[in-house]
C-alpha cells in the first residue's frame, strides 16, 4: 500500500509542477483514499485547489492538515485566515476580510504580502490612513506587486499626498507598463501637480493599453 501511495503522490507532484492540476488533484485524492491521515497529502491537495482558484476546498484541506499536524498550527492558522479573507474578498465583504487578514498577520507578522490584501480591504472600507501604512509595508522591497503599488498610490492620493502617490504609481507602471488604471491615476495626479507634459504622456499610454477603449475602437464589446 505504501508503494502505491508514494507512486500516487509522486505522480500528483509531477502533474502539479507541470500545471496539470486536474490530474494532480485526482492523484492526491486517490492517495488520501488509501491514507486519509496523510497530512502532507492534504496540504499538497490544498495547494492544487488554491492554484485552480477553488479557495473553499483549499481552505477545507488546509484545516484537515492543520488538525493532523498541531505542531505547525501557527503557520496553518495564518494560511486559514488568509483563505477566509480571500473568500470574504470574493463576496465583497471587506469588513470580514479585514478581520481575517489581521488575524493572519498576528500569526505570521513577517509575511509582507498579506499586508497588501489588508491594505486593499482598508482602502475599500475608506480607511485610507491605515491602508497607506499596510500598503507601504507590502511594497517596501523589490518584490512589490504592481497592484499593491497602484493601491498605495490610491491611498496616498486620498490623503492628498500627491507627490507620494506619483512615486508609488510610477513604480507600478515601471513593473507593468500595461497597467492602464495605474497610468490613468498617474496622469490625473500629475495633472493636479501641474506636470502637464508627463500627464499627457501617461494618459496617451493608458489609452493604448485600455482594453475598453481598444474594444470601442474595433467595435468589439469588451
Amino acid at each position: 500500500m505504501n508503494t502505491d501511495i508514494n507512486t500516487l503522490l509522486q505522480n500528483a507532484y509531477a502533474h502539479h509542477m507541470a500545471g496539470d492540476y486536474i490530474e494532480a488533484i485526482q492523484d492526491y485524492q486517490a492517495s488520501l483514499q488509501l491514507d486519509p491521515r496523510n497530512a502532507d497529502a492534504h496540504y499538497d491537495l490544498h495547494l492544487a485547489y488554491r492554484d485552480t482558484g477553488q479557495l473553499l476546498l483549499a481552505f477545507q484541506e488546509l484545516e484537515v492538515a492543520s488538525r493532523l499536524l498541531p505542531g505547525d498550527r501557527g503557520v496553518y492558522a495564518c494560511k486559514s485566515d488568509l483563505y477566509l479573507g480571500l473568500l470574504a474578498n470574493q463576496r465583497e465583504d471587506y469588513l470580514q476580510a479585514l478581520t481575517h487578514f489581521k488575524d493572519a498577520l498576528r500569526e505570521q507578522p513577517d509575511i509582507t504580502f498579506i499586508q497588501g490584501y489588508l491594505g486593499r480591504a482598508l482602502l475599500f472600507l475608506g480607511i485610507s490612513a491605515d491602508a497607506q501604512v499596510a500598503l507601504s509595508a507590502a511594497t517596501r522591497d523589490d518584490r512589490a506587486k504592481p497592484q499593491d503599488l497602484y493601491n498605495l498610490g490610491a491611498a496616498e492620493a486620498r490623503l492628498r499626498r500627491y507627490v507620494a502617490a506619483v512615486h508609488a504609481l510610477e513604480r507600478a507602471v515601471q513593473l507593468d507598463q500595461t497597467h492602464y488604471k495605474a497610468l490613468i491615476m498617474l496622469a490625473s495626479t500629475e495633472w493636479r501637480l501641474g506636470h502637464w507634459r508627463s500627464a499627457w504622456r501617461h494618459l496617451r499610454q493608458a489609452v493604448k493599453c485600455s482594453p475598453e477603449i481598444q474594444a470601442q475602437r474595433t467595435g468589439v464589446t469588451a
